[in-house]
């Protein structure tokens, strides 16, 4: 295996889009919350976990492209009008809801962060000859 196919396999391919899908959920989440009194405004979400899933699958299912990632790096975030409660002023922002979402954001970015940073000190060690340094 050629040293970039190692550093570019489904499971990078998968941590990076997800930690990208994250931030893309936070930056939605602050726009909500620092339109929280703006007459109108829309609260947005952000998806991108099922349209990350199928292509985790269908690359698990392609042994070619299981090694090069290339249908989850076609993955983006997806960002549209949050369904919600509409007040007086026509604003759809709840302020639980985005501080809930903001806690679970920051939970899912801390976990992806780890996890790749276990995968990356994992190869370290692969290319040391299992030494840690």
């Amino acid at each position: 295996m050629q040293s970039r196919e190692m550093l570019t396999d489904i499971t990078a391919a998968a941590l990076h889009k997800g930690l990208d899908g994250v931030y893309a959920r936070q930056l939605a989440i602050a726009d909500n919350v620092a339109n929280l009194e703006t007459p109108r405004y829309q609260a947005k979400q952000v998806s991108f976990e099922d349209s990350l899933h199928m292509a985790l699958r269908a690359e698990r299912a392609s042994a070619a492209a299981a090694r090069r990632g290339g249908l989850i790096e076609s993955v983006r975030p997806t960002e549209q009008v949050a369904l919600g409660s509409l007040r007086r002023d026509g604003n759809t922002v709840s302020l639980e809801t985005e501080i809930l979402g903001m806690a679970r954001s920051s939970t899912q970015y801390r976990v992806l962060s780890r996890l790749m940073s276990k995968r990356l000190k994992m190869l370290g060690r692969a290319i040391n000859g299992g030494s840690r340094e």
